[in-house]
């Protein structure tokens, strides 16, 4: 709650100052005449004590702050009625427009994919052993959450090692291993090569076999001597 005190000549101007400091919605505390010789300049002043919300006086200040230098020159002197209209439309303008960018962003989680498994299953089975999982929750007792989750990494970084460690070697044999069936096909290609290019390896290529004669019978030869 913000409360002041002004004072001015008149009720009026010393209404304009409440309604140009806090705002058209400022509530009037007090009110009073004062006719002492040491007010204003020794003459009769009015003294009104006034006070606003912090709130209400935010919206104030934000429709101040959004509105161009000529708008707000003439808010400034417009009266009491007109400042709350211009103000309430300002506000509930700001508002539309948080609440599209409140759906809007609901609208992008919910497409969003959801892992089906929480983030402390994860924790408990990947990382940690079911067997560890009694003493790990009774060491969290008092702790703080940086500090577990660095014994967390601590434990999941040697398994996490080894099995790196493990597919770099499958990788290194699975290389070796095509590197070495590379060379034997270069080999057996080379031998093939020489085995048809070298002119002696005619002599030793297996003979034609010589065609066999057909044995006649007698009495194919008595036909044939007839």
């Amino acid at each position: 709650m913000r409360v002041k005190k002004f004072e001015a000549k008149s009720m009026k101007e010393a209404l304009q100052m409440v309604k140009q400091e806090l705002g058209p919605d400022a509530v009037i505390l007090a009110a009073r005449d004062n006719r002492r010789s040491f007010g204003l300049g020794g003459d009769a002043s009015v003294e009104i004590t006034a006070a606003v919300s912090e709130g209400t006086l935010q919206k104030k200040k934000f429709t101040e702050s959004r509105l161009p230098n000529s708008k707000r020159e003439q808010f400034a002197t417009a009266d009491a009625r007109t400042q709350r209209v211009v103000i309430e439309k300002m506000i509930e303008k700001r508002d539309k427009r948080e609440e599209e960018e409140r759906k809007a962003a609901a609208r992008a989680d919910a497409r969003k994919p959801i892992t089906s498994t929480s983030y402390i299953d994860i924790l408990d089975d990947e990382i940690e052993p079911s067997t560890r999982r009694s003493s790990a929750l009774e060491r969290a007792s008092g702790r703080s959450v940086v500090d577990l989750l660095g014994e967390f990494e601590a434990e999941f970084k040697p398994a996490a090692a080894a099995a790196a460690s493990a597919r770099q070697r499958a990788q290194v044999a699975t290389e070796e291993a095509n590197v070495a069936d590379r060379a034997m096909a270069r080999i057996r290609s080379a031998a093939k090569e020489a085995w048809k290019n070298n002119p002696f390896m005619e002599d030793e290529k297996p003979a034609a076999p010589k065609p066999v004669a057909r044995a006649t019978t007698p009495s194919a030869n008595r036909v044939a001597s007839a």
